[in-house]
């Protein structure tokens, strides 16, 4: 229950930072518009994949039911809808949790890379 209060403070956050975004003179203050835009992109593919998630849930359930009703000859083809169904949200919840975890915060910074020649000479280099 805890993981879901904070998808949903998170989805509340990306939703006023949209908000605050769409302000009429949110650019006025270029610090602030920026750390809005920074969070903004963070957020962004968590929310989109939860969303996803969300409905790749609700395509399972009405799977499920569908297989309740279903007649003996459409027993098969339901179970296949909830299977795709059932993998799909698998894979959803699996990249969520990836999307969660920590970011190194030296990622999006530029790096020099020096590489030597060791054995052989010059004719290595």
């Amino acid at each position: 229950m805890e993981e879901e209060e904070r998808l949903a403070e998170l989805e509340r956050e990306y939703e006023e930072i949209l908000g605050a975004l769409a302000a009429p003179g949110a650019a006025a203050d270029r610090k602030r518009f920026l750390e809005l835009t920074r969070r903004h992109k963070e957020l962004e593919g968590v929310v989109r994949v939860l969303r996803a998630l969300r409905a790749a849930e609700g395509d399972v359930a009405a799977a499920e039911d569908m297989l309740a009703d279903a007649p003996a000859a459409e027993r098969e083809l339901a179970r296949e809808e909830l299977a795709a169904a059932e993998r799909s949200a698998a894979a959803l919840a699996e990249e969520l949790r990836a999307q969660l975890l920590p970011k190194d915060p030296n990622d999006g910074r530029s790096v020099i890379l020096e590489v030597r020649g060791a054995e052989g000479g010059e004719e290595a280099n």
